[in-house]
């Protein structure tokens, strides 16, 4: 039965990245009735109404009954405002900048697709066993960092393309704070903390790229003052950092409790 479900979710997570291209063909009809300089704003707006349909409010309160879940809350939030920041400007910021064309912007994304494909599906299996949970997510967001810092840096268009597989690495990041938690919960709570975990997404992919966008709209153009056209990534780093600082205080909390051992009180129940 579990194996017949993990299959069953792989084949869930496959339909839904087929079906996930209406984002891309949505993408490109506004930039084709959109006029350039009002592009920006109107990608941000594209990605809060795709945000709107995933947002299951009520299986938030799952997230309050458990300390570690709360601790790692943070992290999350900070890891999917990250990622549709970026989602929200890539294509729109490589054309803009390195002149890419739709055919480029395409290549790039495959092997986006490729490098993920990677290092969630070998990478994160071989160094589990071998770092544990907590150092994997530690290393994922610390090279999520350093990715999308080396994205906000790149003056090159081919930069951006040699940048992909360290930014990829970040991806180790999720599957072990997804397996941190899911084990603070029961087994008739799981449905509920995923349905929590798609809220907090769908709220990140309205904020995300209404960050992203505005800060490509205020400080990409040529006559910016200041002008910094890597702004929407070093956001994104920004926020990635703060999950890191925020995972880091939780371990530290952990660790500090664990050598403690359990309080008197606990030892007398």
């Amino acid at each position: 039965m579990g194996q017949w479900r993990a299959s069953a979710r792989i084949v869930g997570r496959i339909i839904a990245g087929i079906t996930g291209a209406s984002f891309s063909a949505a993408g490109a009809y506004v930039a084709d009735i959109t006029p350039p300089e009002k592009r920006a704003q109107a990608f941000g707006l594209v990605g809060a109404a795709f945000g709107l349909g995933f947002i299951p409010v009520g299986s938030l309160r799952a997230l309050g009954r458990h300390p570690t879940v709360i601790g790692l809350t943070g992290t999350m939030v900070c890891g999917f405002m990250a990622q549709m920041i970026l989602q929200s400007v890539w294509a729109l910021y490589n054309q803009a900048r390195f002149d890419w064309t739709l055919r480029a912007v395409g290549l790039s994304l495959m092997v986006v697709g490729l490098t993920t494909a990677l290092v969630q599906g070998v990478l994160v299996r071989v160094l589990t066993t071998r770092l544990g949970e907590r150092r994997l997510l530690v290393l994922g967001l610390s090279t999520s960092i350093l990715g999308h810092l080396a994205f906000a840096l790149a003056d090159r268009g081919w930069m951006m393309y040699a940048f992909i597989f360290p930014f990829a690495l970040g991806g180790l990041a999720g599957p072990a704070t997804q397996s941190i938690i899911s084990r603070e919960v029961g087994p008739s709570e799981q449905g509920e903390l995923q349905g929590s975990i798609n809220s907090l997404s769908g709220l990140a992919a309205i904020a995300g790229p209404l960050v992203g966008t505005g800060l490509l709209a205020r400080f990409g153009p040529d006559g910016a003052h200041p002008h910094i056209p890597g702004a929407p990534f070093f956001a994104a780093a920004g926020f990635v950092t703060l999950g890191l600082l925020l995972a880091l205080r939780l371990f530290a909390r952990a660790s500090a409790r664990e050598i403690a051992g359990p309080s008197p009180s606990t030892q007398r129940s």
